[in-house]
């Protein structure tokens, strides 16, 4: 994220002559080696890391620890990688039971399909979004409903996206001036679900909390998301903590054009899950984004003063990273 992250140390040691600059060192670092083993295993100090040439490409094979259904792969030329202090492909809450069932289920057999299935359907059966949601204006997270484990339907149903965890082929680099990012390492259609975006569910009164405690330190993993529920005319709000337990979704970064959108969905529980999907055809090797919010105009002098410029780099950049007071 670009708040957490400073500028990259330049090496000031001198190549070996015998090693022209356009060669480049891949080393394979199996996913249980730590940093402090990788230093270890290369026989070199954290300082000594810091001024090898930047001729060897680092890769760490699976950040996830072998918890995703395909690898996610981290490369960098210093020895230090992205960690977490534990990978969670799903959210967790110590305070709710994410796994008690509140909806009812289908009676469809095998696969369900638009015109008999009773959910309302938001998937293709090539299980993408359907277009329409995606021509929507979001200015607050949309909710939306997959097959739970109350449904006939199968495992393999058009309708079960999300809850089936990664399946598009990612990779973490070094994203120039703005420390870590996600990249695509295959072509992603839109309306493709990318990934979810994991961590601890914790209440509104926690949240406030922790923001205070991470605002002074200047790093800052929680997504706080507002849904409005129009049946009861309220906004329902869903506080994600993954400073210290996340996924691969930890490490994407912000954009004023995302190539992402965030949609909430709810599969079993009534506490929502949050997935990032394709808004747009991603091209291979394109960094993947999404929007953390808004900049507010209406502004304090003392606020202004504690927003950082955003990075993304868009034509349309607002300048500054989306600052919310109220969280």
């Amino acid at each position: 994220y670009q708040r957490r992250v400073r500028g990259n140390i330049k090496s000031k040691m001198q190549t070996s002559q015998s090693i022209p600059n356009r060669v480049l060192k891949l080393c394979v670092v199996k996913y249980l080696l730590t940093n402090a083993d990788l230093l270890n295993l290369l026989q070199v100090s954290k300082s000594q890391a810091t001024k090898l040439p930047k001729l060897f490409t680092f890769l760490k094979s699976d950040i996830s620890f072998g918890r995703e259904k395909v690898p996610v792969p981290a490369f960098t030329t210093t020895l230090s990688f992205p960690e977490l202090s534990r990978y969670f492909p799903k959210p967790f809450c110590l305070s709710h039971d994410l796994e008690k069932l509140y909806y009812t289920g289908c009676e469809c057999l095998l696969h369900c399909d638009e015109k008999s299935c009773t959910h309302e359907v938001f998937y293709t059966r090539e299980g993408k979004l359907i277009p329409s949601l995606l021509d929507k204006s979001q200015k607050l997270a949309t909710g939306l409903f997959e097959c739970n484990s109350k449904c006939l339907c199968s495992v393999n149903c058009p309708y079960r996206v999300l809850q089936r965890g990664l399946r598009v082929r990612l990779k973490i680099l070094k994203a120039s001036n703005k420390g870590w990012g996600v990249y695509a390492d295959q072509a992603i259609s839109k309306g493709q679900f990318v990934c979810e975006y994991s961590g601890e569910i914790i209440s509104t009164k926690e949240a406030k909390n922790r923001w205070i405690d991470y605002d002074h330190r200047n790093i800052n993993y929680l997504i706080v998301l507002r849904e409005y529920i129009a049946a009861r005319d309220m906004f329902y709000r869903t506080n994600i903590d993954s400073t210290l337990y996340g996924n691969v979704a930890r490490w994407i970064n912000h954009s004023c054009d995302p190539n992402l959108v965030i949609f909430l969905v709810r599969i079993d529980s009534i506490v929502p899950r949050v997935g990032l999907y394709a808004a747009r055809d991603i091209p291979r090797d394109q960094e993947i984004t999404f929007s953390y919010g808004s900049v507010s105009l209406d502004l304090s002098d003392e606020e202004k003063s504690r927003l950082e410029r955003c990075l993304c780099g868009s034509s349309n950049c607002q300048q500054y990273l989306p600052y919310d007071p109220t969280v």
